[in-house]
């Protein structure tokens, strides 16, 4: 059965669900299991990578590659709306 399969069978049987307890297992394990998969793909940085980002983001400022608050809220709710 392909993945696309299970997710429908899944969703049948979670609409199906009447126990509010079930959901809230549900929801805890869901959520435990999407934060250990974003925390798997974080890599700590060297002070060698952090000292690199801080020459380029210094560099940026110096070359006028700067955003206002303004901007970065109007790039995020542009992106929101898609």
């Amino acid at each position: 059965m392909n993945l696309q399969i299970r997710k429908l069978n899944f969703i049948e049987e979670y609409l199906r669900i009447t126990n509010e307890n079930i959901l809230d297992v549900l929801e805890t394990v869901l959520k435990k299991e999407k934060t250990k998969a974003i925390s798997a793909q974080i890599k700590p940085m060297t002070l060698q990578d952090l000292q690199i980002k801080l020459d380029r983001s210094e560099q940026d400022i110096k070359n006028g590659k700067i955003y206002s608050q303004e901007e970065i809220e109007q790039i995020f709710k542009n992106k929101r709306c898609k």
